[in-house]
């Protein structure tokens, strides 16, 4: 299974995998990341921080939304819309890749 190029909008069968050029730690609950090319230091808010955390190269984006949904109290609708827009914004960004879909 390869790994795909970015993507503008990926589907929620995406499953995203963490960059090999980039490396983060969380702090105080909330993630940074080194873009080490670009050198490059981003931070997420503890939402996105959560989403960084659940991206093991296994979980879908679907996936991902749910658990999200369930810990935030939040419709799996809007938080699988929400999740692609942020997936979108981090592929843009080139801190994380997509496998091909299941």
């Amino acid at each position: 299974m390869g790994v795909v190029g970015e993507m503008a909008t990926p589907a929620l069968n995406a499953i995203p995998v963490k960059s090999s050029h980039t490396a983060s730690q969380v702090i105080d609950g909330e993630a940074v990341i080194l873009d080490i090319p670009g050198k490059t230091l981003r931070g997420l808010n503890s939402v996105g921080s959560r989403i960084w955390e659940l991206v093991d190269g296994a979980r879908t984006l679907n996936e991902i939304a749910q658990v999200v949904a369930r810990e935030y109290g939040r419709a799996d609708t809007e938080m699988q819309q929400d999740v692609v827009v942020f997936f979108g914004e981090l592929a843009e960004r080139r801190v994380v890749e997509f496998k091909a879909d299941r």
